[in-house]
């Protein structure tokens, strides 16, 4: 019933005064076949929550690729980028944005770093693992979130590409949709009124 509530608050535009977005998926995308020494052990979980710095990960790493730092640090930031029309999505929005993501200090600085339109998120409403040392979908991520923006959670629309983190947001009455590609999330923005046309171009490159 909960699911069902949350769906129908999202379609009104008025209901909506935050959109949180989850990254990887739905406005990045993350190469993980550069080098799976990366992911050998359990070192990149606890990166993404926050448990070891990357200065302790990337010796790990080192220890055993047998890669030096520099080139090591070089390929994992390079694993992660927008996706081609994120940045003009970012920039079209009639609402604040924030991230509510399960990502690493590493990847997302990078993507604030080479992407300009990102850093207009909100930062006390945001929701990112490696701060909260939490991740989607447990519940308490998602608390947190709310605590965080101040809001009522059917005035937040969450947007992500994992159907189970949708399902936790839903529970909370948090208004979410599964979103698999730019396609569909511009489309989905679209419906609820949430972007205006950038100078009558389209979205996409």
């Amino acid at each position: 019933m909960i699911a069902h509530t949350a769906s129908l608050r999202a379609g009104r535009n008025d209901d909506v005064q935050l959109i949180a977005f989850d990254l990887g998926g739905v406005l990045a995308t993350v190469n993980k076949n550069v080098n799976q020494n990366f992911f050998a052990t359990n070192d990149f979980e606890l990166l993404t929550k926050g448990l070891i710095c990357p200065e302790t990960f990337f010796s790990y790493v080192s220890n055993r690729s047998g890669k030096g730092i520099r080139e090591l640090k070089l390929e994992f930031k390079n694993m992660v980028r927008a996706l081609n029309g994120a940045e003009k999505l970012l920039l079209s929005l009639t609402r604040p944005f924030t991230f509510w993501s399960n990502i690493n200090v590493c990847h997302f600085e990078h993507i604030l770093n080479q992407h300009p339109a990102f850093r207009a998120y909100d930062s006390r409403a945001s929701g990112l693992s490696f701060k909260l040392r939490l991740k989607k979908p447990e519940m308490r991520f998602f608390e947190t979130c709310l605590h965080a923006s101040n809001l009522d959670p059917g005035s937040i629309l969450f947007l992500d590409d994992t159907m189970s983190n949708v399902t936790a947001a839903r529970h909370l009455g948090i208004p979410a949709e599964c979103v698999t590609c730019l396609t569909d999330l511009t489309a989905s923005l679209s419906q609820r009124s949430l972007i205006s046309k950038l100078n009558g171009d389209s979205l996409f490159p």
